[in-house]
């Protein structure tokens, strides 16, 4: 191998992964993941279950470090791509020159305001840590979003002794799972003593920093604390005039490639046309073949989406597999909804979905049940 320089943009699970998968890959050359945040990488789902719960600490979500032979620059933000020159434009002025380059930036919290200017969000460990300070220092909590992270947020809330009122689109809480799932998750956290509504219309937040939101109806609510968990928005800003197929995220073929000597993972890629999958797992599988058809071309497999994302919240586990949302009712292959432990599935045609509630299930089981007969 040639002394070939690359540069890995986001030091985010996705980056780091991606470099080590180049290095596997046989590239014996300089390899440099640069982050914009000053943490070293850490693992993101556990911030909005056991870290904000109190049961893990910073350090236990902590990602291993790199090894030693991959340099790791932290609190750099790139502002932007020369694809002529090779060169990433840094903040403070720095440029960094590359021959090959993987697109790791993530994604961040979508926000009402176009700033963000007053709102509190989730996204990353330093909001996590002082969102469970704080948590510890008010009554009453609102939540604008009922997705996953919405649900996850209502339950450390409740579980903390707050006055908690979720606001979700829909019909209740994490909708993508269907009606049945939805309901059954909108009554566990009722049960715990969430205040869920269901609003249509847009919300207009109040206050900077925002202690209040009003619906669309026109009904005001207060708290001394408003959370806004509406989703994320990919990190593409830094690629303008690049060059670089923007649309909804970092375009990429079927090996996370841009072209020969860039490539693409995590939540900043959108891949076939499709939706991005801001999810743990898809992040991890596209850096790995990111990585290694950097270096390694055709050679490599293509990405093949696991499709896996679980949530935790009041005492529940739900693991799933398979394209999100489902539609129609779910076929039962274990247990029950009303008994806190089920084993559910959806079929639409070619598409399958499985998910298992509080059941015991390795993810290769769970996989064998989608390629099963009714």
């Amino acid at each position: 191998m040639t002394a070939t320089n690359v540069v890995v943009v986001g030091a985010s699970a996705a980056g780091t992964a991606a470099a080590e998968a180049i290095r596997n890959a046989g590239h014996d050359g300089p390899i440099t993941v640069i982050g914009q945040e000053s943490d070293p990488p850490y693992t993101r789902p556990a911030l909005s279950k056991a870290l904000l719960h109190g049961t893990s600490t910073a350090e236990d979500v902590s990602l291993p470090s790199p090894r030693e032979d991959i340099a790791l620059h932290l609190g750099v933000r790139a502002l932007g791509l020369d694809r002529s020159r090779r060169e990433v434009h840094l903040s403070g002025g720095e440029t960094v020159c590359y021959d090959k380059l993987v697109i790791a930036t993530g994604a961040r919290a979508r926000t009402f305001r176009p700033d963000g200017r007053g709102e509190t969000v989730l996204r990353s460990l330093s909001d996590a840590l002082v969102l469970r300070e704080t948590l510890h220092r008010i009554n009453s909590v609102v939540i604008v979003g009922g997705g996953f992270i919405g649900l996850e947020l209502a339950s450390a809330c409740v579980a903390a002794g707050l006055s908690t009122t979720v606001l979700a689109r829909g019909n209740g809480l994490a909708s993508g799972l269907g009606p049945e799932m939805s309901a059954f998750l909108t009554r566990a956290a009722r049960t715990h003593g969430v205040d869920v509504r269901c609003c249509v219309g847009e919300v207009t937040l109040e206050g900077d920093p925002v202690h209040a939101v009003r619906t669309a109806d026109g009904i005001t609510l207060e708290a001394d604390l408003v959370v806004t968990a509406i989703g994320c928005r990919p990190n593409t800003d830094w690629l303008t005039d690049s060059g670089i197929p923007v649309d909804g995220g970092v375009l990429v073929d079927g090996r996370c490639r841009v072209d020969a000597d860039i490539s693409a993972a995590g939540d900043v890629v959108r891949m076939g046309g499709g939706a991005r999958t801001p999810f743990w797992t898809a992040a991890l599988d596209q850096a790995r073949v990111a990585g290694a058809a950097l270096i390694r071309g055709d050679e490599v497999a293509p990405y093949t989406s696991s499709e896996f994302v679980w949530t935790e919240a009041f005492g529940m586990t739900v693991n799933i597999l398979g394209p999100l949302p489902v539609y129609g009712t779910a076929e039962a292959l274990a247990g029950e909804l009303g008994q806190r432990s089920a084993l559910l599935r959806w079929r639409r045609g070619d598409l399958c979905t499985v998910a298992a509630i509080n059941h015991r299930i390795s993810r290769r089981k769970l996989r064998s049940l989608i390629g099963q007969d009714a």
